[in-house]
């Protein structure tokens, strides 16, 4: 879901007061990082596809702004690309990500001259911890090791197996031998 807010401001109340003009937001897609999106401690660039979809172009002071959550950014606000109407635009935030294994969800909005427009936006991300992967990782190679000893244990059954039983025809066949003489 998206929240649209449209912005319009004037100056002091005169009547000769000229009127600001809206600026308008469309959420496309995430471009990377998807809701849900497994990752580990560190630093992220999550990107989100957004379009201009007022009538006039955005300043060149367009600013994303985290306004809730888990926020993780190493900044307060990120530079917007000008867009103009129509025009779709990548933008991005810097994300910080913590060592604790959780789930962490950011709000952002888009801003101009401090005031927000267009639909919120958010990150949804999934930390599984350092420790978390590597205890993860040696148990998976561990099983794959325990698995690799299991069909070797097997093989070589099967080896013994072979032997004894070709022992045996051998032990047979000489019995059969002096039976004959």
């Amino acid at each position: 879901t998206t929240t649209t807010t449209t912005t319009t401001s004037n100056t002091s109340g005169d009547a000769a007061a000229t009127k600001k003009p809206l600026l308008f937001a469309s959420f496309v897609r995430d471009a990377n990082l998807e809701d849900g999106t497994v990752v580990e401690p560190g630093a992220v660039d999550k990107q989100w596809v957004m379009r201009n979809t007022g009538q006039q172009a955005w300043p060149e002071s367009t600013r994303l702004v985290c306004v809730s959550g888990s926020c993780g950014a190493q900044a307060a606000s990120f530079p917007v690309p000008a867009a103009q109407p129509g025009e779709t635009v990548t933008i991005s935030a810097r994300l910080h990500i913590p060592a604790q294994s959780g789930c962490y969800t950011s709000h952002w909005r888009l801003t101009a001259n401090g005031a927000p427009f267009g639909h919120r936006i958010w990150s949804n991300l999934v930390v599984a911890s350092a420790s978390k992967v590597m205890v993860e990782e040696k148990q998976a190679e561990a099983q794959a090791q325990a698995q690799a000893q299991a069909q070797k244990e097997k093989e070589e059954q099967k080896k013994q197996q072979a032997l004894k039983e070709k022992e045996q025809e051998k032990m047979q066949n000489a019995l059969k031998e002096k039976e004959e003489q």
